[in-house]
């Protein structure tokens, strides 16, 4: 029997959560796309952009948001906060790989190539994470599946291993129902565990930072798509930069419903003021695993002798 039905209704004022401030240990600091390929102006992009029209771009790239970027991690570092880099980058050299906008946008950076490297004055400094993708929302098209091994024996179809996509509307047709819905179920799991939400939270962070380039391409398409997912999303509106002062200002008008936004002197005082993390300068391999007890009956006797040794 199906219960009472709750009215609809619309409540503005728990808008107010989504100007939480961060927590050291559940956050991190996002770089989009600052890299040599448009960042540099010896970069393939870079030696593209040339004329007075494009002045905006480079000194609000180079006076404004690259210094902004860099006073932001040094903050953050300083408590314990994650850094993590998106660039625009194929898996491979030919650049196959790229997503259909980027094909049809002219743009190619090789794998391994300068172009993909993130800009010297911001660099990933130990093992930060940095993540080629192929389009422009690094949520949708960060290639960290294909940075995974390959499954032991993955399931067959017809003679086809179930996670190749290139196969999928050929088995969907030909195969039974029961496999159609595991090749389904196969497919949905390599996905989703190549996505960067899926990275983040095995990482235990809510709360993502998002900088970088463009304003109105990939930092608001990241925006839309964290917020969707599911995080508490910040953008550092200073340290972001596009091709003109109203493109930019239009993007941080019409995504403010889906993040907070601060300017980067706002944020290093908010994280100044923070207790550092609790995993500053400790062993983070098990981080995401808060909370979690494992009963004694499930724990392997071999791990209860080690124990007591």
């Amino acid at each position: 029997m199906i219960g009472r039905v709750q009215e609809p209704f619309f409540d503005e004022t728990v808008s107010v959560l989504r100007q939480a401030p961060l927590v050291p240990e559940e956050s991190c600091i996002v770089v989009i796309d600052m890299q040599n390929f448009n960042g540099d102006r010896e970069g393939a992009e870079g030696k593209t952009l040339t004329g007075p029209e494009n002045d905006y771009y480079w000194d609000n790239l180079e006076k404004r948001a690259t210094p902004n970027i860099a006073k932001l991690i040094k903050s953050a570092r300083a408590k314990g906060i994650e850094v993590m880099y998106t660039c625009v980058e194929a898996l491979t050299a030919d650049g196959r790989d790229r997503g259909i906008d980027y094909k049809l946008s002219g743009f190619c950076v090789p794998k391994g190539s300068w172009d993909g490297e993130v800009l010297p004055d911001i660099a990933p400094e130990g093992d930060e994470i940095v993540l080629p993708k192929g389009s422009s929302s690094r949520w949708m098209s960060t290639k960290s599946a294909a940075l995974l091994p390959a499954p032991p024996n993955p399931p067959r179809l017809n003679g086809h291993c179930a996670y190749l996509p290139r196969r999928c509307a050929y088995l969907l047709l030909t195969c039974s129902a029961s496999a159609a819905v595991c090749l389904v179920c196969c497919l949905a799991r390599a996905l989703g565990s190549s996505s960067v939400g899926y990275l983040l939270r095995g990482m235990g962070m809510k709360q993502v930072v998002m900088v970088g380039a463009l304003t109105d391409q990939c930092v608001e398409s990241a925006i839309r798509d964290a917020c969707d997912d599911n995080f508490l999303v910040t953008q550092a509106t200073d340290a972001c930069v596009t091709f003109s002062e109203e493109r930019h200002e239009t993007s941080i008008n019409a995504i403010k419903g889906y993040c907070r936004q601060r300017t980067t002197d706002e944020l290093i005082e908010e994280i100044d003021a923070l207790a550092p993390s609790a995993y500053m300068n400790k062993d983070k391999s098990m981080l995401g695993t808060a909370g979690m007890a494992v009963a004694p009956d499930l724990v392997p006797a071999t791990a209860t002798a080690d124990a007591e040794k």
